[in-house]
């Protein structure tokens, strides 16, 4: 009694899962972007310098200015956006 009602709903559910998943089709162009940036990232890997001095001092240059310049920037613009 009980149980046939939340079975009704729970294949309800389910049929409504997979009329989404059947929506959710990837286009070409993301999968060539897909393709893109991995190709970008393999071809940068063979290129820069196995180095780990210069590999921890662009990720250290690129944190500070994260920190110094982007985030007062979105604090700011948070901050005023109602003025």
């Amino acid at each position: 009694m009980i149980t046939e009602g939340r079975n009704a709903d729970n294949s309800n559910i389910l049929d409504r899962i997979d009329d989404s998943l059947e929506q959710e089709q990837e286009s070409w162009m993301s999968i060539v972007a897909k393709v893109a940036v991995l190709g970008f990232v393999g071809l940068a890997s063979t290129k820069l310098p196995q180095n780990s001095e210069i590999i921890l001092t662009m990720c250290g240059s690129i944190l500070t200015m994260v920190l110094l310049v982007l985030f007062p920037v979105l604090i700011f613009n948070k901050v005023f956006k109602h003025t």
